[in-house]
C-alpha cells in the first residue's frame, strides 16, 4: 500500500519554490504517490493583505510561462496542473473538500506566502508542510512540539517517521514542551520566577510519562522543557536558534477551540519560524504510509 496516496503543492509564482519542489521530490521518491496535484495561483490575491510591497513583483500573466516554469520544476513527478484565477485560498480549500489528499506542501517566506500558509493550515482537513526557502533535504535535527493534547502521539509518530529518511537514522530528535506559568497573587508581587522552578519540573515529569507510554518508546529523543507566555514564539525561535530542520506540531481542526489554539500557538510558528513547519492534523492519523516509513530502516 502507498505511503501517499495525493500530494497537494501550492506553487507560488510570486517566490522562489526550488526548496519546496526538493522537499516534492523527495517525498515522491519515499512515499510514490498516485498523483501530485499542482495549484497555480496566477493572480494570487490575499484577502486583508496589505503589504506595502506586494505589487513591487507581478505575477506571471501567461499559463505557457507559468506551466514551463512548473514543469521544468516538477519534471518526472505524477502531476496534475490547476490554476486559479480567484483567490488561491478558497481553491486550495475546494481541492481539498474532498478529503482525498494526505499532505499539503506550501512555501513560507514573505509576509504574505506566510500569512497564506497560516489560513491554509487553519482550515485544511490534511497536514501541512510550509517549507521555506534554502531548507535541506533530508532533516537531520527535528524538533516536536506536544502539549499532550490526543494528537501529540501522532507528532511524535511523524517525527519518528522523518527520522528515518536521515543517513544511517542518525539524526537529532528534540521533543518540545513549553509551560505556562500562570498570574497569582504571588507572581504578581515577587515575579513568575518563584513559581516557575516548580512549574518547570512538573512539566518534565509529565514529559517523561508522556514519552515512556509511547508505543514505540525510542529513548534517543532529548527533552527540552522551558515556561513561555507565548509558546508558538518559542517555539519557533527554538528551531530558528537550534538550527533544526524541521518542526512539527500538531492542529487540532477547525472548530473554534482549535482556532483559538492556532491563534495562540501554530500562527505565531508560522509567522516566525525560518525553518520547515509541519502541522499535523487529525486525517493523518491512519496513513498507512507512517508505519511503512517507520520500518524503512531498521
Amino acid at each position: 500500500m502507498k505511503r501517499f496516496q495525493r500530494l497537494l503543492v501550492i506553487h507560488d509564482p510570486l517566490v522562489d519554490n526550488r526548496s519546496l519542489w526538493q522537499w516534492c521530490r523527495q517525498l515522491n521518491a519515499v512515499s510514490q504517490p498516485e498523483r501530485i496535484d499542482v495549484l497555480a495561483p496566477v493572480d494570487w490575491p490575499l484577502p486583508e493583505y496589505s503589504g506595502a510591497d506586494e505589487q513591487e513583483v507581478s505575477p506571471p500573466s501567461a499559463d505557457q510561462e507559468l506551466s514551463e516554469a512548473i514543469a521544468s520544476e516538477a519534471e518526472g513527478l505524477p502531476i496534475e496542473l490547476h490554476f486559479s484565477r480567484g483567490e488561491g485560498l478558497r481553491e486550495a480549500l475546494q481541492l481539498l473538500r474532498g478529503g482525498e489528499f494526505d499532505l499539503v506542501l506550501t512555501t513560507l517566506q514573505d509576509e504574505r506566502s506566510r500569512i497564506f500558509a497560516e489560513r491554509l493550515t487553519r482550515k485544511s482537513p490534511a497536514g501541512v508542510l510550509a517549507v521555506p526557502n534554502g531548507a535541506s533535504f533530508p532533516p537531520l535535527s527535528i524538533a516536536a512540539a506536544v502539549d499532550f493534547s490526543d494528537l501529540s502521539p501522532l507528532t511524535i509518530e511523524w517525527a519518528q517517521a522523518f527520522s528515518t529518511l536521515s543517513p544511517e537514522n542518525q539524526g537529532r530528535k528534540t521533543v518540545l514542551h513549553f509551560v505556562r506559568v500562570p498570574t497569582t497573587r504571588l507572581s504578581a508581587s515577587h515575579g513568575t520566577d518563584v513559581l516557575e522552578p516548580g512549574y518547570l519540573e512538573s512539566g518534565q515529569r509529565h514529559l517523561t510519562t508522556f514519552m515512556e507510554e509511547l508505543p514505540q518508546n525510542d529513548t534517543r529523543w532529548e527533552h527540552t522543557v522551558d515556561s513561555s507566555l507565548f509558546p508558538g514564539g518559542s517555539m519557533a525561535s527554538y528551531a530558528n536558534n537550534q538550527d533544526c530542520d524541521l518542526l512539527i506540531l500538531g492542529s487540532h481542526g477547525s472548530n473554534a477551540l482549535s482556532l483559538a489554539l492556532l491563534g495562540s500557538n501554530t500562527a505565531d510558528v508560522l509567522r516566525r519560524s525560518q525553518k520547515p513547519v509541519l502541522v499535523v492534523k487529525r486525517k493523518n492519523e491512519s496513513l498507512a504510509f507512517l508505519l511503512q516509513l517507520l520500518g524503512m530502516r531498521n
